[in-house]
C-alpha cells in the first residue's frame, strides 16, 4: 500500500469507527437496558482493543490490508447481523462486543500516525457527527470526503486495487435496522407496526413465531391462535346440518373465516368488518397473509361496507350461523355490541335452527363481565351454551353460543372434530371446552345500549390486568 493513499484509508477508518460507535450505541440502547455494568463492559472492551493495537502494532501493520478490509465489511454488516440474531437468540449483542475490540484496535493507530493521517481520521469522525446532526445520508458525505482526500493526495501513486476493495461494502445494499417507538414495552423484537382507527398493532418475533399486540395488549400469536379460532369456528358449525350461509361480524385478521371455509358445505360468508383499516392490512400485509392463507381472495366471501347496526337493522338476509369476533367492551362504542338490543337484532337474521357465537372475555379474570354477557343474551330470548379454553398468549378465554332452541351436543358431533384438518381441536378437547365448575348464584345485570353496564364492569375488572 503506497503511503500517498494512507490519508484516504485513515479517513474511511475514521468514518467507520465513529459510525459503528454511534449506530452501535443506538442499537444497544434500543433493544437492551444499558445499565452501568454494560457501559463499563463496553468501555473495557474498547480499551482492550486499543491496548492490543498498541502492544502488537508491528504485527497489525503486517496484516493491515486484510484488517482494513475485514473491519470495513464487519462494520457495515454487524448491526444487520445482530438484528437477524435477535429473532432467535438471547445473545444477539455479542457481535457488538467483538466489533468494539476491532474499533479499539483501529483507533490505536492514532498513536503511530503522522499528522496528516491523524487529520484524515479525525476528519472522518467529524464528518459522521455532521451527517448525524444534519440527518443526511452518511455515505454521501463519505463519497465527498473521499474525493477531497484523493485530490489532496498524489493521485498517480494511488493503490487502486486496495481502494476498490475498500468500496466493496458500498456495492451491497444494507437492510436497515428498523426502530420502533414502542420497542421498550416488549422483550421480543418488533418486526412490524401498523395503525388503524381503533388500535395500534405491534408484531414481535422470537424463534420464527410471532405475537400480535393491539394497543399493547396481547391479541394472538402463531403459537396458539388455533386454540382460540378452532373452537370458535368448528363447534357451532358441527351443531347444524350442512350450514351454507354464514355471517361474520369482526374477525378482520381473516383467521376465523379461514377456519370456517374448511367446511365444504359453506357456500357463502358475508363479512361485516368492524375495523376496515385492519381488514385492509390483513388483506395485503405478509404478516397476516401467512396466517390467514390469503383467505380474502376466496370468491365465497362477500364484504359489506355498511356499519354493523345499519346492516342488521335494514337487511333481511337470514344465516345459518353468525360469528361475532369484536373487541372487548372497553368503550361505550364496543359495549353496544354486547347489548340486549344487539342480540335482539341478531334474531332477525338467524334461520329457525340457526346459532350465533360471540367472544365473551375471560370467565375467571373478568367473571362479572362474562356472567353479564350470558345474562344479557338470555334476556334477548336465547338459549345459551358457554365454552372456554386456556390460551397461553391471552389466558383463559370464553365464548357464548346462543340459539332459539336448546343447544345439545352428541357423541357424533364430538367425533366430527377428528374429520377436520385442525391443529389443536380433538373430540377430547371439545368435551373439555364445555366443562365449567359451579356457576355463581348471584344475579347479574342486563347490558343495554343506554346503561352500558358492561363497559363499567369491564373497566373495573381490567384495571389491574
Amino acid at each position: 500500500m503506497k503511503r500517498s493513499t494512507y490519508p484516504l484509508y485513515f479517513f474511511l477508518l475514521g468514518i467507520l469507527i465513529s459510525y459503528f460507535l454511534k449506530e452501535g450505541y443506538s442499537y444497544y440502547t434500543y433493544f437492551y437496558d444499558l445499565n452501568s455494568s454494560d457501559k463499563t463492559l463496553c468501555v473495557v472492551l474498547f480499551l482492550v482493543g486499543g491496548l492490543s493495537g498498541i502492544t502488537f502494532k508491528d504485527k497489525i501493520t503486517q496484516i493491515r490490508l486484510p484488517f482494513y478490509l475485514f473491519y470495513f465489511l464487519s462494520t457495515f454488516y454487524v448491526l444487520e447481523f445482530c438484528y437477524y440474531l435477535l429473532s432467535f437468540s438471547s445473545y444477539a449483542h455479542f457481535p457488538i462486543y467483538f466489533q468494539l475490540i476491532l474499533s479499539g484496535i483501529g483507533l490505536s493507530m492514532l498513536f503511530r500516525m503522522p499528522p496528516k493521517h491523524t487529520f484524515a481520521l479525525l476528519f472522518g469522525v467529524l464528518l459522521v457527527l455532521f451527517a448525524s446532526f444534519s440527518k443526511l445520508e452518511i455515505f454521501i458525505f463519505s463519497a465527498i470526503g473521499s474525493v477531497f482526500i484523493l485530490v489532496a493526495s498524489n493521485k498517480a501513486k494511488i493503490n487502486w486495487g486496495f481502494s476498490a476493495l475498500c468500496l466493496i461494502p458500498f456495492l451491497f445494499p444494507l437492510t436497515p435496522v428498523s426502530y420502533f417507538s414502542d420497542q421498550h414495552l416488549y422483550h421480543d423484537k418488533i418486526i412490524s407496526q401498523f395503525t388503524t382507527r381503533f388500535s395500534q398493532i405491534d408484531i414481535t418475533e422470537w424463534k420464527g413465531d410471532r405475537w400480535f399486540y393491539f394497543n399493547h395488549r396481547p391479541y394472538f400469536s402463531t403459537i396458539d391462535y388455533s386454540m382460540y379460532y378452532e373452537p370458535m369456528a368448528h363447534l357451532p358449525l358441527r351443531l347444524i346440518e350442512n350450514p351454507e350461509k354464514i355471517l361474520v361480524i369482526g374477525g378482520e385478521n381473516g383467521i376465523l373465516i379461514h377456519q370456517i371455509l374448511k367446511h365444504e358445505s359453506v357456500q357463502s360468508v358475508t363479512f361485516l368488518p368492524y375495523d376496515s383499516s385492519l381488514f385492509r392490512i390483513a388483506s395485503t400485509e405478509s404478516e397476516f397473509l401467512t396466517i390467514n392463507h390469503s383467505i380474502f381472495d376466496n370468491e365465497k366471501i362477500k364484504v359489506i361496507s355498511n356499519s354493523i347496526f345499519d346492516y342488521l337493522a335494514f337487511e333481511n338476509t337470514s344465516f345459518d350461523l353468525i360469528y361475532i369476533d369484536l373487541p372487548d367492551p372497553s368503550s361505550i362504542e364496543t359495549s353496544q355490541y354486547f347489548s340486549k338490543e344487539f342480540y335482539q337484532l341478531l334474531k332477525n337474521h338467524l334461520t329457525p335452527d340457526g346459532i350465533f357465537i360471540t367472544q365473551s372475555m375471560s370467565p375467571y379474570l373478568t367473571p362479572n363481565s362474562f356472567q353479564t354477557i350470558k345474562n344479557t343474551i338470555i334476556s334477548a330470548g336465547f338459549q345459551i351454551q358457554p365454552m372456554h379454553n386456556q390460551i397461553p398468549t391471552i389466558g383463559e378465554w370464553s365464548w357464548v353460543m346462543g340459539a332459539l332452541d336448546s343447544i345439545k351436543f352428541s357423541d357424533f358431533q364430538f367425533e366430527k372434530a377428528e374429520q377436520l384438518n385442525t391443529k389443536w381441536l380433538t373430540p377430547e378437547s371439545t368435551r373439555l371446552l364445555l366443562s365449567f365448575g359451579k356457576s355463581p348464584n348471584s344475579d347479574y345485570a342486563i347490558n343495554t345500549i343506554d346503561s352500558a353496564i358492561l363497559f363499567k364492569l369491564n373497566i373495573n375488572e381490567t384495571a389491574f390486568h
